[in-house]
């Protein structure tokens, strides 16, 4: 099947009354049926915004993308990439087959001619776009003629083909705005394609790339591509303070000081700050500066859902409780554990740093042997690869509990606990409250003193 790249396409979706009034919906429904697919459901709604979708038993699926103004949505497709113009409202429907090219596919619900161009456009993709290595290791001025070849005969497209005038414009600036992005790329991308990671782009290249506006708020809406420029710029400036004192809340919040646009800065905050959890320093006292620079209801809703998880993980919390199988028999919970602190370590076979805190993670069980702690380490591989597990658990002498999780990352306990990342250590009191739900590692020294404090008292 001809794999099909969204590289070079502008990146990227009442209450009764007495009278009859209604709202219309922010929100459009990316709805259908693949049939035949070995790979992933992917959707694309903006640059901080990426999911995985399941397909139904008969192979049906929904999505609701939420906008406020019209936009490109991209979904992947196994090896196949589809874009979609959507506005409020839409219910967009796609039939495919994925043992057939894109092209083949069944795209209705919204504008024909459109999703007609759209189409062409995906299969307008030449193999080239695919070649990482001979797309960026192409000299300066090769390049820049590259790029300016793709925007013209994008341009000329969109100009030639049959389109609604507000998607004619729409899709010209987005020709513009990707022909910028590639142009910004180029620098980064051409030091790895060359293995000259010390390559600097020349100040004639730099100035040739077209001045854009990165601090504006609708094409901010409309655009992922955009988005993605402006993300980088802001992750640089990140990465460019040197205040140690600083931590990583503040230094996240300083940078978005530097957007006046909503949109921008909530995806900033969206992208940075998700993935930060009850170890981050200042991320709780930090709710309500956070909540007051989001202004979007769904992307609040989205934080004040992740506060409230959070919330529920500080300490002297109860903590989400697990029954699981045990790798010596039968299953254990965390009930059975009570009188005991607990020290839990959630890993898997395939993880690296995981593996390398195990060294460590003998030495403190054995620094600890006999007191009053239980030492669980809860896998989260696969349940096909559970002989791989025991097998593992055998051949290194792991100590302490070994427990599997029933459902691997979508175990109850992993999730109750927003584990993102592993390896991740827990740490419980005798009563089985937390004492911290994003604990030392085995390495740190600290962890050895914290443990030996609470045996203390």
């Amino acid at each position: 099947m001809r794999y099909l790249t969204l590289f070079f396409l502008p990146l990227l979706f009442l209450a009764c009354q007495q009278e009859a009034e209604t709202t219309e919906p922010d929100y459009a429904v990316l709805a259908g049926r693949i049939t035949n697919l070995t790979g992933p459901v992917m959707v694309f709604p903006s640059a901080a915004d990426y999911r995985m979708l399941e397909l139904a038993a008969d192979s049906t699926f929904s999505d609701t993308v939420y906008l406020s103004t019209p936009k490109t949505v991209s979904m992947r497709v196994g090896g196949a990439g589809f874009s979609f113009y959507v506005d409020q409202g839409d219910v967009i429907n796609l039939t495919y087959d994925a043992n057939e090219d894109a092209d083949q596919a069944v795209i209705s619900g919204h504008d024909e001619k459109i999703t007609a161009f759209m189409l062409a456009e995906n299969a307008a993709a030449i193999d080239e776009a695919n070649n990482f290595e001979l797309i960026f290791s192409r000299s300066e001025e090769a390049y820049l003629a590259f790029s300016d070849s793709l925007k013209r005969e994008e341009l000329a497209r969109i100009k030639a083909a049959d389109l609604p005038e507000g998607y004619r414009a729409y899709a010209t600036k987005g020709a513009e705005i990707a022909h910028v992005s590639r142009l910004k790329q180029y620098p980064t991308y051409h030091g790895y394609a060359t293995e000259n990671e010390a390559f600097v782009a020349s100040e004639d290249y730099l100035e040739k790339i077209p001045a854009l506006d990165y601090d504006n708020d609708a094409l901010a809406q409309q655009y992922t591509a955009y988005q993605g420029m402006v993300m980088d710029e802001l992750q640089d400036a990140y990465y460019g303070i040197e205040d140690s004192t600083m931590s990583e809340v503040r230094k996240v919040l300083t940078v978005m000081e530097k957007k006046k646009s909503p949109a921008l800065r909530a995806l900033w905050l969206e992208i940075s700050l998700m993935d930060f959890g009850t170890g981050t320093p200042d991320l709780m006292s930090s709710k309500d500066e956070i909540m007051a620079a989001i202004e979007d209801p769904h992307v609040r809703r989205k934080y004040e859902e992740k506060f409230a998880k959070l919330e529920k993980l500080m300490p002297g919390q109860p903590s989400p409780s697990f029954t699981l199988m045990n790798h010596a028999g039968g299953t254990t919970s965390l009930e059975d554990l009570r009188g005991k602190f607990v020290y839990i370590d959630v890993w898997a076979t395939w993880c690296g740093p995981c593996i390398q805190e195990i060294p460590s993670l003998k030495e403190v069980e054995e620094s600890f042997h006999g007191k009053n702690i239980a030492f669980v380490s809860v896998s989260i591989d696969d349940l096909e690869d559970e002989e791989k597990w025991r097998s593992f658990v055998d051949k290194r002498e792991l100590g302490g509990i070994q427990l599997m999780g029933d459902k691997a990352w979508s175990t109850d306990f992993v999730l109750d606990y927003e584990i993102n990342g592993i390896p991740r250590f827990i740490l419980l009191d005798t009563e089985g409250k937390i004492i911290s739900a994003d604990a030392p590692r085995p390495s740190e020294e600290k962890l050895r003193e914290q443990l030996a404090g609470l045996l203390a008292k």
